[in-house]
């Protein structure tokens, strides 16, 4: 993702509520069902490269 894309999207998160929580819920059901799994094998959170995106 250009970080042209990548600024434009953090930046209507800050603004938009309703994208946040959606942003938010996917980021925390990502982390249930595949966190364990991640640092189980000692690799990062998704929680990081969602919120990047």
């Amino acid at each position: 993702m250009s970080p042209a894309v990548e600024a434009e999207i953090k930046n209507h998160l800050l603004k938009c509520d309703d994208c946040r929580v959606v942003q938010e819920a996917a980021t925390t059901t990502l982390d249930r069902e595949f966190g364990t799994y991640k640092a189980s094998e000692n690799r990062p959170s998704l929680r990081p490269v969602i919120q990047a995106a």
